[in-house]
């Protein structure tokens, strides 16, 4: 039998009804940064493009083609930085029109993640597994390896001397202290389902699960996070930024952004501090969910929105699920609440 792994993954299904369109027929777009009204995103197209939020039907405007492979882009004051698939990292001063593209560093092998702190850039190479640190005041550029042990880094996020780090392919967050001279990664959360890019929101990080088609928050402040799924039915969401209520989503697959009203996440009586915990997670033969009051009826369903399984059950009371194939499903209450679960 596994060993109980206790991740709450809650949400409110009704909420999906306040995601919306923003823009329409983009090319694969991937990270995004907020700039006042200017929202920054990359393409696959190789463009960085912007629009206006303010504008009730903003016009894509493209600032600089012939970026290899746009990943995550990184705003330091004018300077909008951005990691390329084709091996670089390089940036451009968004208030030059047009902007002229300079390199940063070469040769690194798929950069994605990018955080600044003074003078000193940090970055992952997702084939290599790798965050590298370079002086930005130095030149040639030195990229200094800080940590080896990564999974498919994915984005960077840097609160006060923890730096955050999504590992795609560890499907968790974890962080490092950046004062440390031989930093370790500490795990955070996990349970996710390909995470790659999030951003920070008062006490709460927001991350993109691009395999689960969901974005899901927690609360980093907390010494044990509950993982919270907020937003479900996106497809292949890539990159973040918020604005007031406004959570801005990169879809990637279907071309567009759009966004989710987070003054929602307040209806039906949802909280944080609703500890229903769903275990062991990912499970081989059994869930069990802690913290129901009384007996309530669940669904299990597919992906697909087919429901493969109904009854009855109360707190600590096994689901068996052993007859599953193998995947993502989900376990639905009659009171609305969702739990997501792997089997193995």
């Amino acid at each position: 039998m596994r060993t109980a792994i206790f991740f709450a993954l809650v949400l409110v299904v009704n909420l999906n009804a306040q995601v919306t369109d923003v823009i329409t027929g983009l090319e694969q777009p991937t990270g995004m940064v907020l700039d006042g009204n200017n929202l920054y995103f990359g393409e696959a197209s190789e463009n960085i493009s912007k629009i206006d939020i303010s504008d009730p039907s903003p016009t894509q405007t493209i600032l600089i083609e012939g970026i290899l492979g746009p990943t995550n882009l990184y705003l330091d004051g004018n300077e909008l930085y951005m990691s390329e698939t084709g091996d670089r990292i390089s940036k451009i001063d968004i208030t030059l029109n047009p902007p002229i593209r300079n390199d940063v560093i070469t040769s690194v092998p798929r950069p994605t993640g990018i955080a600044i702190n003074g003078n000193d850039l940090y970055f992952t190479s997702f084939d290599q597994g790798i965050l590298f640190k370079m002086d930005l005041t130095v030149n040639p550029p030195v990229a200094v390896p800080q940590v080896f042990s990564l999974n498919g880094p994915g984005e960077l996020l840097l609160i006060g001397n923890d730096l955050y780090i999504t590992q795609y392919g560890l499907d968790k967050v974890s962080k490092i202290n950046i004062t440390d001279p031989n930093p370790v990664p500490i795990d955070v959360v996990g349970g996710l389902a390909g995470p790659f890019n999030f951003l920070r929101d008062g006490n709460y990080i927001y991350v993109t699960e691009f395999s689960g088609g969901s974005i899901s928050r927690f609360n980093y402040t907390d010494p044990n996070p509950v993982l919270t799924e907020v937003v479900t039915g996106v497809v292949s969401p890539n990159g973040l930024a918020i604005n007031g209520n406004d959570l801005y989503i990169s879809e990637r697959t279907p071309g567009k952004i759009s966004k989710f009203d987070l003054s929602t996440l307040a209806i039906d009586g949802f909280s944080d501090s609703e500890k229903i915990v769903l275990f062991p997670n990912p499970s081989e033969d059994f869930i069990q969910l802690i913290g129901i009051s009384e007996e309530i009826p669940y669904s299990i369903i597919a992906p697909s929105g087919q429901i493969i399984a109904s009854g009855k059950i109360v707190t600590e009371e096994k689901i068996n699920i052993e007859n599953l194939n193998s995947g993502l499903y989900f376990i639905r209450l009659e009171n609305g609440l969702v739990f997501r679960f792997m089997k193995n």
